[in-house]
């Protein structure tokens, strides 16, 4: 519950540090206010896939439109956040090898080393199998 408030916060600072009058109401009472279409622009990626993607987890209770908006644009800062270390350190051009590479390294990104792995070639792969085999 913690994570969305700040989600939330992050996503609409401008309503509570400009003074904007929102009549008493905790950011969570404004965004549940507020239709999650109109915020659909703010968020890159779709709600749909975010929903589709979530409804795959067992045990996964129902989501509000508010709480899909926040893991969605969660999601997205994440990746942004990713992208923009991944660049600083292999420059601005990047691929899947630099990027693999990069989450690899960093022992804070452990829980995501199996969706990373170094790339191998044919030949490399056929001789570990090979060599499994013999073993």
């Amino acid at each position: 519950m913690g994570i969305a408030l700040c989600v939330l916060c992050a996503l609409k600072p401008y309503e509570w540090k400009n003074g904007m009058d929102n009549e008493g109401l905790s950011p969570r009472e404004v965004l549940a206010s507020e239709s999650v279409e109109e915020d659909a622009g703010q968020a890159v990626l779709p709600l749909s896939r975010v929903r589709t993607i979530i409804g795959t987890v067992p045990d996964a209770l129902p989501l509000s439109p508010e709480a899909l908006f926040c893991i969605a644009k969660g999601a997205e800062l994440f990746i942004e956040n990713l992208v923009k270390n991944v660049a600083r350190q292999y420059g601005e051009h990047i691929d899947y090898d630099e990027v693999a590479e990069y989450v690899l390294e960093n022992d804070e990104l452990e829980y995501m080393h199996d969706f990373f792995p170094r790339r191998q070639t044919y030949e490399m792969a056929l001789s570990q199998s090979r060599a499994k085999e013999e073993e």
